[in-house]
């Protein structure tokens, strides 16, 4: 069971980090930049190291500030059905997480123009390309998240 006093050190915790990306955004917004602001030509990724709090991936928040490259101002939410045994808060595993996190990063290659090192064309996978999942599954780690840009 989780106590209040761990409820409140890590809500503490999420608002102090929060206000310093918001003072991040801030300045970067502020600064004159081609059409608009360097905020405009600027992605900021701001997620938990924690995730589920067992450093899994499931529930996992990711957000994105900045950049004309994507379609901003969205909650997309992805769930948890990859077939990959996931522990949570209180000790419990769950038998399907959520996407693996290289999907977003190379989403992120991909919005920057980045070429696939490989290839030389669009970026389609991290260096791991899958995972084992629940009763020997294929996790699929390839490609990007399309709906960054829907």
């Amino acid at each position: 069971d989780q106590s209040q006093a761990a409820v409140d050190v890590m809500t503490n915790y999420t608002n102090y980090h929060a206000t310093q990306v918001a003072e991040l955004l801030a300045a970067l917004d502020a600064i004159p930049e081609g059409n608009g602001t360097m905020l405009d030509n600027t992605l900021v990724l701001w997620t938990s190291e924690l995730a589920d709090g067992i450093h899994g991936f499931d529930r996992m928040p990711a957000m994105l500030f900045g950049g004309e490259t994507w379609n901003m101002g969205r909650y997309i939410h992805y769930p948890s059905d990859t077939p990959y045994e996931a522990w949570v808060w209180n000790g419990q595993r769950r038998p399907a997480s959520g996407r693996p996190h290289q999907k977003l990063l190379s989403s992120i290659m991909r919005g920057f123009g980045v070429p696939d090192p490989e290839t030389g064309g669009d970026w389609n996978a991290m260096p791991i390309t899958t995972l084992k999942g629940m009763g020997g599954a294929d996790i699929d780690c390839t490609g990007v998240l399309e709906e960054l840009w829907a």
